[in-house]
């Protein structure tokens, strides 16, 4: 079993880093919504869906 003097700073160096790169995950995450919301209105813009009616039979 190792030491528990060598394991628990290493558990401890672990956790700061994660810790510390939580915050620049979130914001990686908020620019991938916010440029998928942007790929999709743009895209919206470019393809314009056409205007169909449907009656009770077609349904």
């Amino acid at each position: 079993m190792t030491d528990p003097s060598v394991l628990y700073p290493v558990l401890a160096y672990i956790v700061i880093m994660l810790m510390r790169t939580a915050p620049m995950m979130r914001r990686i995450k908020a620019l991938e919504a916010r440029c998928l919301r942007l790929e999709q209105a743009e895209f919206a813009r470019n393809n314009p869906e056409p205007v169909t009616h449907h009656t009770d039979e077609q349904l």
